[in-house]
């Protein structure tokens, strides 16, 4: 069931020189004349999966993208044309880089089975298939170095299987198989300092894969499901779960929800909650959360676990299609650090109160609270907590901040150990976030 896959790309003249380097037309025209050619065509090569006796395969789309030919050859040396069905494009785009594609024979093919990757243990033995520099129906062996692994710039949406089987440029597109048989992840890239194997190679997982490929076979794109909420991200850290009553478990914290037509907001989900898990499957920070969600489908009803008031309830939710991507106070700044006499790790924050003016701007009520972060010390405890410079600080352990004097007092009481949790606003063009963190007292 596993194919060799290569592709023929026509690329302008222009697309050529960029290519070939900057020796422009005069260069060029000493070979050809002036019957220079227009365009050239790039080949390339990868690997496929066949999941369906009609002909569907899965492959990685960077190894399609923008093909005007596509050969698939089988095990048994027949090859045949291929269509794409659709694609979900990674990197900028935030998809998982996968495509379906589809060839046509007079009998049913063999498929291969897809496995249950929540089964999958690390340091189970695993193999990776494909054709690495052109070598095709290629079996190496390794083991699950480890799952759940993020790389928000190969993908907003997928998690990664980890693996020390060899993968090298060909492998894309290829499965990792268990010594089931069984499909339980497509190998899409490496980490590598030298163009080749070094161990580490990434494979995006058999639920995302069933995930995507339903969706584009039925719909012929990949429509993502939708929470409605803000997630606070920066690190759940210790002070933080004590504060939020998780009793030892992780998730992720509730900021906000995203307007009146929030799924989130709907079943009565509210900011300060903490998701723990969705759909019965755990959720210990937001790149897991939202890769759980973005893999399920629009109109698909999940049971969301949450945190309340140290209380764990579950709120039922139909999720939606995810979208398209003062009062008048002053004061001069205060240092927190400002009275500590011995050399010790810094806090490293200075905050004013709010001036009026920006209060204004920022259309902040009278009663609302909050002081102004000023200077954030580099390498400073504050920045190892995620605050900068503009921050707006609002509540510590929950109870509203009045006055930067009142915040730095509240600092400077804390014995060496003791810790507050932070909840601030960041306005990033003028569209407000929110966040929570901790300080602990050096």
């Amino acid at each position: 069931a596993v194919v060799n896959i290569s592709t023929k790309t026509k690329l302008k003249l222009s697309k050529m020189h960029q290519e070939m380097g900057p020796f422009g037309d005069d260069f060029w025209r000493r070979f050809f004349g002036d019957e220079m050619p227009r365009d050239y065509v790039q080949r390339n090569l990868g690997s496929g999966v066949i999941v369906d006796s009609k002909g569907f395969i899965v492959t990685n789309n960077h190894v399609v993208e923008d093909a005007d030919s596509i050969t698939v050859k089988l095990r048994d040396g027949r090859e045949f044309e291929a269509t794409v069905v659709g694609a979900d494009p990674g990197g900028a785009e935030g998809g998982a880089d996968l495509a379906v594609i589809r060839i046509h024979d007079t009998k049913p093919l063999p498929f291969a089975r897809i496995g249950d990757v929540d089964k999958l243990q690390i340091g189970e033995w695993v193999v990776a298939i494909g054709s690495p520099f052109g070598l095709e129906q290629t079996v190496t062996s390794g083991i699950v170095s480890a799952k759940g692994r993020a790389f928000p710039s190969q993908s907003l949406f997928s998690n990664y299987i980890q693996t020390d089987a060899a993968i090298n440029p060909g492998n894309s597109g290829g499965p990792l198989v268990n010594l089931r048989g069984e499909v339980v992840g497509i190998n899409t890239f490496i980490e590598t300092r030298t163009g080749g194997n070094l161990g580490i190679g990434f494979a995006v997982p058999s639920d995302v894969i069933v995930g995507v490929y339903n969706q584009i076979v039925e719909h012929g794109k990949v429509r993502r499901g939708y929470l409605g909420i803000s997630m606070n991200t920066l690190p759940m850290t210790d002070a933080m779960k004590a504060h939020f009553k998780l009793k030892g478990k992780s998730g992720v914290l509730v900021t906000d929800l995203s307007g009146d037509d929030s799924p989130a907001k709907a079943a009565g989900i509210q900011p300060e909650d903490v998701i723990v898990a969705v759909n019965g499957k755990p959720v210990g920070d937001p790149d897991a959360l939202r890769g759980v969600v973005a893999n399920l489908a629009p109109g698909t009803k999940v049971p969301v676990t949450l945190v309340r008031d140290g209380r764990e309830i579950t709120k039922e939710l139909t999720l939606k299609e995810r979208p398209g991507q003062l009062s008048a106070r002053s004061g001069r700044p205060m240092d927190i650090d400002a009275a500590d006499e011995t050399p010790k790790p810094e806090i490293g924050l200075t905050v004013e109160d709010i001036p009026p003016r920006l209060a204004e701007q920022l259309d902040f009520k009278a009663d609302a609270g909050g002081i102004l972060v000023t200077e954030v010390k580099p390498g400073s405890l504050a920045d190892d907590a995620g605050l900068i410079k503009n921050d707006l600080i609002m509540t510590l352990d929950g109870a509203k901040v009045e006055t930067a004097r009142a915040f730095v007092e509240r600092i400077r009481s804390l014995k060496a150990g003791e810790s507050v949790v932070i909840k601030f606003h960041r306005f990033i063009e003028r569209t407000k976030l929110t966040y929570y963190t901790s300080l602990t007292k050096p």
